[in-house]
């Protein structure tokens, strides 16, 4: 499928200046970027529609069969499914708002879909900054959820100490993590590929460090937090 993950003019601008020098959809919600969460619901070839200045960057590939993705929605496996049962010319929309539709070309005023579907469940959305950090902790808990199964994790060093559930800390070949404090009780830690947390560091979960993240030395972190790109 090709997909399209489309700004509106209202969210993007709500969502400076986080949207300032990326599509909506490039925004990390929990461990991962709201296109990351609908690609793995969703598979298919994603690009973005967005601001004109951001388009050079963040092009649109359009072709003769497109999904088109409201980029500030959370992805759900129940709203994944009814997307993906979508025919041309229908779209899934409330009295406000078109969340989704399939069709050859951008919907605009003048080339309203044929068919309106009401949605299945009403998802949640990523429409102001304080969005991203009130609901990161429910996101960071789900991602974590899709990340780890079926997986092991690295084995955490006999220097450091783990307080709560062991199957709630995840480490990523290639991280490093030594003489620290982690409490997963109020939540999971995931430590990324190639992230550090240094020395006599305190961190308590829920807490995402993405790629290549640092915690120097003695820094003390509560979650919900996510640290990284």
């Amino acid at each position: 499928m090709n997909i399209i993950l489309f700004d509106t003019t209202q969210e993007h601008g709500n969502l400076l200046p986080l949207t300032f020098t990326r599509p909506i959809a490039e925004l990390r919600v929990g461990i991962n970027t709201l296109r990351e969460k609908w690609e793995r619901l969703l598979p298919g070839d994603y690009s973005y529609c967005t601001e004109p200045y951001l388009s050079e960057k963040f092009p649109c590939r359009l072709t003769d069969d497109n999904i088109f993705i409201a980029a500030h929605l959370l992805a759900t496996p129940a709203l994944a499914a009814q997307i993906a049962n979508l025919k041309s010319g229908e779209a899934i929309a409330d009295e406000n708002e078109i969340w989704a539709y399939r069709g050859g070309e951008f919907i605009t005023d003048t080339t309203q879909p044929t068919a309106r579907i009401a949605p299945c469940e009403t998802p949640d959305a990523i429409r102001f900054p304080f969005d991203i950090f009130g609901k990161n902790g429910k996101e960071l808990a789900a991602d974590f959820e899709h990340i780890t199964r079926n997986r092991t994790s690295a084995p955490l060093s006999s220097t450091c100490t783990l307080i709560g559930d062991s199957n709630l800390l995840f480490i990523e070949e290639g991280a490093t993590v030594e003489c620290a404090t982690l409490n997963t009780k109020n939540g999971p830690i995931y430590i990324g590929k190639d992230a550090e947390i240094m020395e006599t560091c305190a961190v308590r979960g829920p807490l995402a460090m993405c790629e290549h993240a640092v915690l120097n030395m003695g820094t003390k972190v509560y979650g919900p937090t996510t640290l990284g790109p």
